[in-house]
């Protein structure tokens, strides 16, 4: 779970007769202390980013290039490329209403960014008409002009008129009611003494909005799922072969901005990882709607489910695929207007899964080397040991001697396995409160070949904790060994 860069200090026990003054020592001196390693052990995780508020420690997975909202796949049965027919038997000049019923929606205005329009007017009975006008009050180029056209009568000989065809590029449209999809068509013609009657089929074919107002409804969009490569734990892979991890929650942190004219719910509807874990309705983001005097609106949050943790105990994942859904006007609100230009967009600033080291771990062991040399001979060598524990976790401490090839020296355990308490934690967040100082002082029952072969010192760390705790940059262990012993100075000569 997490790996300890151990810068050390090492300091060499030896000493010098003539610091002493032997004409005014009758007896063997008292105990003295002597230091032979000081050493801050620090932990430096590999991968991980450190909270600029409270330190905590956290995996970080970029997944931004994974979420796209493109807006207008929001509105494919509004406008997009459907036709719509309008039809109506005319027989003198006269106003002609179509209403399209369409669930919730109420459209007051758009801009065409392409597609025609297409007049088919087709006569039956009595004499011809000579010529025909086809206004439609609420389509016009520029404000105060609306779309106007003279079709003359050969475009309308039964069964081979020839359709009228319009490009509407740029055009907009004004609808006279907006509670429903209402477009408003006059018709003007010459009739003859013997009127015919005819029908009048207008659409709107291959229709592009550029600009969209009103209220759409509600609609939902199901994206495709994407798969995300995980390599934060490339550093661990064989590091925590034997330890157990779990952790206590991860994320989705997520921050967008809308540019578009409606609120947005974002869900991921389903996550999974590669080991095989899976969560259903992980959460929702709701995404605030954006206004006409702004030019986008910033919504950010944290989906999460208990779940998702759980997805990512070793052993450690190289993968996860997750599932989204995107909803406009969520909850069908009928007063809320609605906008969509062509530059409307939803667009991810930020987008990463989180996964704090906030966890419950066995087994993960920490390993160092430190130089370490005795010159003297001093007699009833006793190791003196003062540790300060600020990480959460309990430790179990082995010291190896090694000599100068990195080689363990045979039998040379330095002492039984030693028992570091963990820091003092705050049970409800596991956060650090207090390192906990112990002194402890340990025979060292070497012989005097044994230490001559010493050249270093391994220290060995195995970490646990029972309770979720969490890790921050200022978790570290320093450690100071040094020996109480009694000298007797017949061992030294004077060189005076």
């Amino acid at each position: 779970m997490c790996m300890l860069i151990l810068q050390s200090i090492t300091y060499v026990a030896c000493f010098d007769a003539k610091d002493f003054d032997t004409d005014r020592l009758y007896t063997p001196g008292p105990p003295v202390h002597l230091p032979l390693v000081s050493d801050t052990m620090k932990m430096v995780m590999k991968n991980v980013v450190y909270d600029e508020v409270t330190g905590d420690a956290y995996f970080k997975i970029d997944m931004l290039d994974n979420i796209n909202l493109p807006v207008k796949d929001y509105l494919p049965s509004i406008i997009g490329d459907t036709t719509y027919v309008f039809q109506n038997e005319i027989s003198s000049q006269k106003t002609v209403r179509y209403s399209v019923a369409n669930g919730m929606i109420r459209i007051d205005s758009m801009m065409f960014e392409s597609g025609i329009l297409i007049i088919n007017i087709e006569q039956s009975g009595g004499a011809l008409y000579d010529e025909c006008t086809v206004r439609i009050p609420s389509l016009f180029r520029e404000a105060g002009i609306p779309f106007e056209v003279l079709i003359p009568g050969e475009n309308m000989l039964p069964g081979s008129g020839v359709p009228f065809v319009q490009d509407i590029s740029g055009y907009r449209f004004l609808f006279k009611e907006n509670t429903m999809f209402d477009v408003e068509f006059t018709y003007r013609a010459q009739i003859p003494e013997s009127a015919p009657t005819f029908n009048a089929d207008v659409q709107f074919a291959y229709a592009q909005w550029k600009r969209l107002y009103g209220n759409f409804g509600k609609h939902t969009v199901v994206h495709n799922p994407e798969t995300v490569a995980i390599n934060v734990f490339d550093e661990y892979a064989g590091y925590l072969t034997q330890a157990a991890v779990q952790f206590k929650e991860a994320f989705f942190d997520l921050e967008v901005q809308n540019s578009a004219g409606f609120p947005m719910l974002l869900n991921i509807d389903e996550f999974s990882t590669s080991v095989h874990h899976q969560v259903e309705n992980v959460g929702n983001l709701q995404i605030a709607t954006n206004t006409p005097q702004e030019k986008y609106i910033t919504s950010q949050g944290k989906i999460a489910n208990e779940n998702i943790a759980s997805g990512f105990h070793t052993p450690f994942p190289d993968s996860f695929t997750f599932t989204l859904s995107s909803a406009m006007n969520p909850n069908a609100n009928q007063a809320q207007r609605n906008f969509i230009t062509e530059t409307s967009g939803a667009t991810f600033t930020k987008a990463e899964m989180k996964i704090p080291l906030y966890f419950k771990a066995t087994d993960v062991v920490i390993m160092d080397t430190l130089n370490f040399s005795v010159k003297e001979k001093p007699e009833d060598y006793e190791l003196l040991f003062n540790i300060k524990n600020n990480i959460p976790m309990d430790a179990v401490l082995e010291v190896w001697l090694m000599d100068s090839q990195n080689a363990l020296i045979p039998n040379s355990l330095v002492f039984k396995p030693l028992t570091i308490p963990a820091a003092h934690v705050d049970t409800e967040t596991g956060r650090v409160l207090e390192a906990d100082n112990s002194i402890r002082h340990l025979a060292f029952p070497m012989n005097e070949e044994t230490m001559t072969q010493a050249q270093k010192l391994l220290i060995i760390l195995t970490m646990k904790n029972n309770n979720y705790v969490r890790m921050n940059k200022d978790s570290y262990v320093v450690l100071n060994i040094g020996t109480k012993s009694k000298l007797n100075l017949n061992d030294f000569e004077d060189d005076e």
